[in-house]
């Protein structure tokens, strides 16, 4: 068909646009559109300036500084603990004053087995063995200071398989609230099972975990065969709590943070550790203070009304708040000085290592002394898993450095910490 050209000067005519209403509704659409852009702006300004106020104004004073560039351990910073029962996580190590070294820069915690250094057959870990550490136990309870093993009498009570270390700035260093990074290698073997964590100095709200522990990191030293795998290739991290004496009610679950990589396994490179914890949060990171492993404000709920324990346990005793005569409930426990501790583990019934897991020789619901006989008799399948020989050190946590930093506010001194 012929085309139409329109005249340039006519415009393209649009007769429906023309009219009151129309000219009203451009208006409307002018000045709403010009309102959302102004709210637009005016909520980023408030996100922002909001974002600003919340940030801690704080300085950080340094409290501990080593790099382990001696040939021993310096005593004034550093407590080796000796304990032989099960702690917190009921593991099967006994912890001795001869499982950890410092070497090339770094400090070496390396596990053997106990029959190693006492008399080399399984009798000695099995039978009519008492073990008693005295003053050399460094736990705050006796519980863990002393052993007995006779199983020819009908018992199932054997010495820990496994010798290890743990070392703390208990008594030498301790903050409230700051700030801890540490650059370490973790220990390659399975069921070794490397923690870092702060510990309260005293137990204030009562034992384990009325008293709170913070874990900045801890992994297992099993080989992982796949991206999903729950090994060395997965970090764990958060805060536990509950009520007095009562590790089974402890609420660490509701309070953790998992952090998985996909290569170059935690055991395979170094890696840095860090912490920040203020009386707003605890925040733990890996590498860089943005690449966050876990976070938990302390603004919202306190931790009694976060666990919901319930009235009472299953004997029918009453379950009390530990934490109720605090001076700020949404902090506490961890509102209180906490040290450092570092400890490699072997093996135990707190759940950490679940039932699934392949060839696991012992289940949770064991007695500790018969999880620990049941992962010795299982010794030839895991002990090949565990670096021997010139390749011994892969086999243990090595700790490059450790800084610590106590919180203070900005402006003030840091002399008065010296």
């Amino acid at each position: 068909m012929r085309s139409q050209l329109f005249d340039r000067d006519a415009g393209n005519y649009k007769p429906w646009m023309k009219g009151r209403k129309t000219i009203s509704r451009d208006k409307k659409s002018y000045f709403t559109t010009l309102f959302g852009i102004t709210v637009g702006f005016g909520l980023g300004a408030y996100v922002i300036i909001a974002a600003c106020l919340k940030v801690d104004h704080y300085d950080y004073c340094p409290v501990l500084d080593d790099d382990f560039t001696g040939d021993s351990l310096d005593m004034t910073k550093w407590k080796v603990e000796e304990r032989i029962g099960g702690g917190e996580s009921n593991d099967f190590t006994f912890f001795t004053g001869h499982n950890h070294y410092v070497a090339d820069g770094s400090l070496f915690i390396v596990p053997t087995l106990t029959n190693e250094t006492m008399i080399p057959e399984d009798y000695a870990v099995l039978n009519s063995t008492f073990m008693q550490l005295g003053s050399a136990c460094d736990s705050l309870h006796q519980s863990d200071c002393q052993i007995v093993a006779d199983t020819e009498m009908n018992q199932t009570l054997v010495i820990p398989p496994i010798q290890s270390a743990m070392i703390s700035t208990r008594n030498k260093v301790s903050i409230n609230y700051g700030r801890v990074t540490i650059r370490a290698r973790m220990p390659t073997g399975d069921w070794l099972w490397p923690q870092i964590s702060l510990v309260p100095l005293t137990e204030e709200y009562g034992r384990y975990p009325a008293s709170g522990l913070m874990t900045l990191f801890e992994s297992r030293g099993n080989k992982a065969q796949h991206r999903l795998d729950q090994l060395n290739n997965e970090a764990v991290t958060g805060l536990h709590w509950g009520p007095a004496d009562s590790p089974s009610f402890d609420r660490f679950y509701l309070t953790q943070g998992l952090y998985k990589v996909y290569r170059n396994f935690f055991n395979q490179r170094t890696y840095e550790f860090g912490l920040d914890w203020t009386p707003n949060s605890a925040t733990m990171w890996i590498n860089s203070r943005v690449r966050i492993m876990f976070r938990y404000g302390f603004g919202g709920r306190t931790f009694w009304d976060l666990g919901k324990f319930g009235y009472s346990y299953g004997n029918g005793t009453i379950i009390s708040n530990p934490w109720a005569g605090a001076e700020n409930q949404h902090i506490a426990p961890f509102d209180q000085e906490f040290y450092l501790r570092i400890a490699l583990l072997a093996g135990g019934t707190d759940g950490y290592w679940s039932d699934n897991l392949p060839n696991k020789p012992w289940r949770n619901s064991d007695d500790r002394p018969q999880a620990m006989s049941r992962f010795l008799e299982y010794l030839p399948i895991w002990w090949p898993t565990w670096p021997s020989g010139d390749k011994i050190r892969q086999r243990g946590l090595e700790i490059e450095s450790v800084k610590m930093y106590q919180m203070v506010p900005r402006g003030e001194s840091c002399a008065a910490l010296n």
